[in-house]
């Protein structure tokens, strides 16, 4: 973090700034889903820090979620305001409201602040939780999506599915209906909790993001999606008449027949 930044990392810092003047910003939020998005995000944390201090920062995802969960190094926190773990809608909310005075520390959710130099795990039990059934639709208003570039870089077909055209993402159910994988985190939240909606609701859904967004390729992102769901969704797609391109990662099984 000391090293003098690159072109690119300058690049990036000035897009950053271009969003950050755009409003008066009190929290801004980083999702790291991967080890390679971690050192992206603490640049951009180190810019809001030395040049917007008032600016509170936290992290979440996935990267968080499986490698952060016995955080003790208090030095990431000259960067870094919260780092939440688990779904993040219930920590965001009370780090929301923290930031508003209408709770204290002790009431945030999931929650690693640092205090006394000492790496604290903020857990008000019990925790608030939002069943997925009862979640919005995902907004992607803002994005550019006229900007994102399709092009293959390898020839593997799954690799290309994810940078060749544009998808809106979307969550069939929340967690795994296997869970029994033993290279998987099944242990954790996002793994072992599993929950569904309806095929309505998912439908709902994708007509609201379609409308915002013009698009009409989704990519569904769960862990493995559920056979039964799918042939829910796709039956209720038809009756519907709605008329879309997807792809999702499913387990090899009986019951997916050609």
């Amino acid at each position: 973090m000391q090293y003098e930044t690159t072109l690119i990392e300058d690049e990036m810092l000035y897009l950053l700034e271009e969003q950050l003047q755009q409003d008066a910003y009190n929290l801004v939020c980083f999702t790291i889903p991967f080890p390679g998005n971690l050192f992206s995000a603490l640049r951009c944390a180190q810019f809001i820090k030395e040049k917007y201090p008032t600016i509170k920062v936290a992290f979440g995802g996935g990267y968080c979620n499986t490698e952060l969960r016995r955080l003790s190094d208090t030095r990431i926190f000259n960067y870094v305001d919260f780092i939440t773990l688990d779904d993040g809608e219930g920590p965001l909310l009370r780090i929301t409201e923290y930031l508003e005075n209408k709770i204290g520390e002790e009431s945030l959710e999931r929650t690693f602040i640092c205090r006394e130099n000492k790496v604290v795990y903020a857990d008000k039990t019990p925790n608030t939780i939002f069943h997925h059934k009862n979640l919005p639709a995902p907004s992607y208003v803002g994005l550019p999506t006229a900007k994102y570039l399709s092009f293959l870089d390898v020839m593997n077909p799954m690799h290309r599915m994810w940078s060749d055209g544009k998808w809106n993402k979307l969550t069939i159910s929340h967690g795994c209906y296997w869970k029994q994988c033993s290279f998987c985190d099944v242990t954790l939240d996002y793994i072992g909790n599993y929950q569904n909606t309806t095929a309505d609701d998912l439908v709902n859904k994708i007509e609201k993001i379609i409308a915002e967004t013009g698009i009409t390729g989704f990519h569904f992102v769960d862990e493995a999606a559920p056979p039964k769901m799918l042939r829910a969704l796709a039956n209720k797609l038809l009756e519907r008449k709605v008329f879309i391109t997807w792809w999702t990662n499913i387990r090899f099984e009986k019951t997916f027949t050609p």
